[in-house]
This record gives C-alpha cells, sequence and structure tokens, in this order.
C-alpha cells in the first residue's frame, strides 16, 4: 500500500516499537506495530536505514511526529566519540510501508 501514514491513524511508539491502526485494501482497521530496532541504526549521530540496526541502544529522547503528510522520528543520538549527543531525523515514510494491515521495512 506504500506510504503507512496516508493508511494509518493512532501512530505511537513505545520503546523503539512504532504502533498503529492500519487499514487494508478493504478498509479494514488492524493493529499492528514494527520494532524499529530492526531496521534502524544510529551512525555517528545520524539515523540511518540498516537491517539490524539497534539504534536505540544509543538514543534517546525518541519520539515520533506526525503532520504534513509524514511520520518523522526524532532522537538525540550519541555520536561515535561518545561525549555527544545531536538531534537527528529521519522519515519513517521512506522505508515503512502499510502491506494489507502490517507495518513492514521496505528495505
Amino acid at each position: 500500500m506504500g506510504k503507512f501514514t496516508l493508511t494509518s491513524s493512532n501512530i505511537t511508539l513505545e520503546g523503539s516499537v512504532l504502533k498503529a491502526v492500519s487499514k487494508t485494501t478493504a478498509q479494514k482497521d488492524v493493529q499492528t506495530s514494527i520494532d524499529l530496532n530492526d531496521c534502524i541504526a544510529n551512525i555517528d549521530g545520524t539515523l540511518t536505514w540498516t537491517k539490524g540496526g539497534n539504534f536505540k541502544a544509543t538514543s534517546r529522547n525518541i519520539k515520533v511526529e506526525s503532520g504534513s503528510g509524514d511520520t518523522i522520528l526524532r532522537a538525540e543520538c550519541q555520536k561515535a566519540n561518545a561525549s555527544s549527543w545531536v538531534d537527528a531525523s529521519l522519515n519513517l515514510d521512506e522505508k515503512i510501508t502499510n502491506n494489507e494491515g502490517t507495518l513492514r521495512y521496505d528495505g
């Protein structure tokens, strides 16, 4: 179905798990979730699409913001030198899709 924000509502984040109510092509609402740790990494303070990335281990103040047609993951990410933190963001609609009511990483 493509860009999940267009067909999902009640989008929340619990730890690293993105949750939503997503529609199927038959317009049925389905509760679904995906662990973003499985597809996002913190690379020197930058959130990056990486299978098995485990971004949460080096990120804090993690949240999602929905609006303007996109859902953005925001966090403070630790730099590789471990002495500083930087603000980082990633548009989840780039690689997270709604496939018949199931959130998937399309990477």
